[in-house]
């Protein structure tokens, strides 16, 4: 155990242990296959990786970058705060890119080292890689407010303050251009994905929300916003829009792990394309991560 600036902390691999798991199983509410189950991130671990990515981030924004980079390079306080202790260089292109990849490695074989790549969950899986991608250094923004990092309860507004901006700010030629490039990773396929869930059916056939699958990203980011503004609407009430006349119990938190593990990357892909048009910092979504 190390003691530094008045606080107690322990080695990276030492907190993660304490952490385990960093990854359970979720079976949804509303699931409607059998013995059906998701592999998510556990929330303190997500908390963890944000501190990571923000430590380095702290260092470049004082234009110096660590070198010699690895996970024994960093400690952790009791409080989840993350050090970087590594010599240091002044700032340069090449070295940030670098840091970016050797951060990817270090989550890569600390966090996630007891699982197989196969298993986990895709918009993790997107972060990792945009950080050894060589945009890293442009997409700085995307990857230290990625949506993978995101705590469960505060994805609703992240949502929303990227949706209502693209909807309704950016001019109509702008918005077209993004709307064509989110019909990528998910296009018409979105509303195939929902037929597992009854609670996903039920917001679809809805009373009054008519969609035109066709048209791809532009009503799919109806459609989740409006399963996000009628959330609970259908809380103990029965699911008549599927001929289900069960009634659920089930939380805010429950619609969002639903729309999490159905539709993982529309949150990422939604960044990515604001940020290529330099719109995404409008948003300040640095303030919906965690603290």
């Amino acid at each position: 155990m190390h003691k530094q600036e008045g606080e107690a902390s322990m080695p990276l691999t030492q907190y993660i242990t304490s952490l385990k798991p960093i990854m359970h199983t979720v079976k949804l509410v509303g699931e409607m296959r059998n013995h059906w189950f998701y592999w998510v991130v556990a929330e303190k671990a997500k908390s963890l990786m944000a501190s990571i990515i923000r430590a380095l981030h702290d260092l470049h924004e004082v234009n110096i970058c660590p070198v010699q980079f690895y996970a024994s390079n960093i400690v952790v306080t009791y409080y989840g705060r993350v050090k970087i202790r590594a010599a240091c260089f002044k700032k340069t292109v090449p070295m940030m890119r670098k840091n970016y990849e050797d951060v990817s490695n270090i989550i890569m074989d600390t966090l996630f080292v007891d699982y197989k790549l196969t298993i986990i969950p895709k918009d993790v899986v997107h972060l990792l890689s945009l950080m050894k991608s060589p945009i890293a250094t442009g997409m700085k923004y995307v990857i230290g407010t990625h949506a993978s990092l995101i705590p469960l309860g505060n994805r609703f507004q992240f949502y929303l303050d990227m949706c209502d901006h693209i909807t309704s700010v950016v001019d109509p030629e702008l918005r077209s251009n993004i709307h064509e490039a989110l019909d990528d990773p998910y296009g018409e396929n979105w509303s195939v994905l929902l037929k597992y869930n009854v609670l996903l059916k039920e917001s679809f056939y809805r009373s009054g929300s008519s969609y035109n699958t066709k048209k791809g990203a532009i009503e799919f980011m109806r459609f989740y916003r409006n399963t996000l503004a009628h959330r609970m609407d259908k809380w103990k009430k029965p699911l008549q829009n599927v001929g289900d006349f069960r009634t659920l119990i089930y939380t805010k938190e429950d619609i969002e792990m639903i729309l999490l593990v159905t539709y993982p990357m529309i949150l990422p892909r939604m960044q990515e394309e604001l940020q290529n048009h330099k719109r995404l910092k409008d948003l300040n979504l640095h303030n919906l991560n965690f603290k």
